[in-house]
């Protein structure tokens, strides 16, 4: 979430944004320990040096922030950052102004259950709130950093997760580095971070879309292949979420198959097994065995593993991607794939949405009553975008 803490290498917005680190071992379980690593044969002749890296392998996964996820983790600067500073008034950073009443951050999980479906269930499947460019600056307030409430609309903008609701995550930073002051690129949606990642830039047309598209300047890829490096992106063109920003530069869009900008850029990995991360698996696998593993790579997931808006789902391609292995398959959503906290699919088999009881904060003395918000619509894979699911 915000507050001057964000992202991990994300997409979207502050108040819930994606993880860039790669990830590690596959088939971890709730509280299970990541494996114990193997000293490379070549690490006896390691330099130290950025000299000694091969590959780099860059996975952005959707709209969470670095608080959100890792603000009750120790040793970092979350929740309990004495550097945070004040608001006016005296108010502490995470004291936030709440509609006449104030409100601290929250644990999603601690909601009480509506519709029949548990807080953790409602948390794992929280919905999406909005972060456009206009609504992300309304929250940051010209820097005041008071307004991540009512600028948002909703509570849940402070609502965050810990080491219970994601075990994965937090075994990836106890093992490996993590990076607390990690903000994403521009204070808007998706599709401008993405754009970010893949060329360094946005400009004024494209700086609050959701997806972009006939961009022209230079993207990191053709930089790539100009300086004769080897690179790729793993995915499955009709199953990536919209999420390939190389998608969004017309070079790509209109290079035909032949083409490196195609083939390494915007074509498909082969349909082994017709499921979208096994196959991306699988691809990288069969790379990693040849030898033939290109010294930069991008891997996009597809929606239902983006971790929009599942994070346990969302454990799968990171986790896949280093171990090549199976991509875990134990969402804890009941109704996937319209997994939100404000909707549901009307039938096990329908490609409709229904709306569900939203989730609410639990009221505490220091806050007043939470209101729901009504721009908290769900991205889904059979419905519709509503108001604020732009990216």
């Amino acid at each position: 979430m915000p507050l001057g803490h964000t992202v991990t290498g994300g997409a979207g917005h502050d108040s819930h944004q994606p993880q860039g680190f790669v990830g590690i071992g596959a088939g971890l379980v709730a509280g299970a320990a990541l494996p114990p690593l193997q000293a490379s044969a070549a690490a006896s002749t390691a330099t130290g040096t950025l000299t000694d890296v091969k590959h780099v392998v860059i996975l952005m996964q959707e709209n969470r922030s670095f608080d959100h996820y890792f603000g009750t983790l120790k040793g970092v600067r979350g929740f309990g950052d004495r550097a945070a500073g004040n608001l006016p008034g005296g108010w502490g950073m995470f004291n936030q102004p709440n509609w006449g009443g104030r409100q601290y951050p929250w644990k999603l999980s601690d909601t009480p259950a509506a519709g029949g479906v548990d807080g953790e269930t409602l948390a794992q499947c929280n919905g999406d709130l909005p972060h456009s460019w206009t609504s992300q600056h309304a929250a940051w307030n010209k820097g005041r950093l008071d307004n991540w409430v009512t600028g948002v609309g909703n509570t849940r903008s402070l609502g965050h997760l810990d080491r219970g609701d994601i075990p994965f995550h937090y075994a990836l930073a106890d093992n490996y580095t993590i990076c607390d002051a990690y903000f994403c690129s521009t204070l808007s949606a998706t599709g401008p971070n993405r754009t970010f990642l893949w060329s360094g830039k946005v400009d004024a047309s494209s700086k609050d879309g959701g997806d972009e598209s006939g961009l022209t300047w230079e993207s990191y890829a053709e930089a790539l292949q100009r300086a004769g490096v080897s690179w790729k992106v793993y995915q499955n063109a009709q199953d990536n979420y919209g999420d390939n920003g190389l998608a969004y530069f017309k070079k790509f869009t209109d290079a035909k198959p032949g083409d490196p900008l195609y083939d390494r850029g915007m074509g498909s990995v082969p349909k082994v097994t017709g499921s979208t991360p096994d196959d991306i698996a699988a691809a990288i696998r069969a790379d990693v065995v040849a030898g033939t593993l290109p010294q930069v790579s991008w891997v996009v997931a597809n929606e239902a593993f983006s971790e929009h808006p599942t994070p346990l789902r969302g454990t799968a391609p990171t986790s896949s991607t280093w171990s090549t292995a199976r991509w875990p398959r134990t969402p804890r959503c009941s109704t996937p794939p319209c997994c939100s906290s404000t909707t549901t699919r009307t039938t096990a088999s329908s490609t409709t949405c229904r709306r569900r009881s939203p989730l609410r904060a639990p009221r505490a003395s220091t806050s007043t009553a939470c209101r729901s918000g009504s721009a908290s619509a769900s991205r889904c894979l059979s419905c519709p975008r509503g108001p604020g699911a732009a990216g």
